[in-house]
């Protein structure tokens, strides 16, 4: 039981050493359903491009 238990202590140091090492290499980019929310802005609408007529430039 012993043998074990100095295995089972090295493996769990070893995972967590991996799953820091992990985190700092992924990509911070986007943000996942952990992460701070994010407010969305409305866009101020464009003209089309290309002088195709809209509907409101018919009427």
């Amino acid at each position: 039981m012993e043998k074990f238990q100095k295995w089972h202590g090295e493996h769990e140091a070893q995972m967590k050493k991996r799953q820091e090492e992990n985190r700092k290499a992924r990509p911070g980019g986007r943000r996942g359903p952990g992460g701070p929310p994010v407010r969305r802005v409305e866009r101020a609408e464009r003209k089309p491009e290309g002088g195709a007529p809209t509907a409101s430039a018919e009427a």
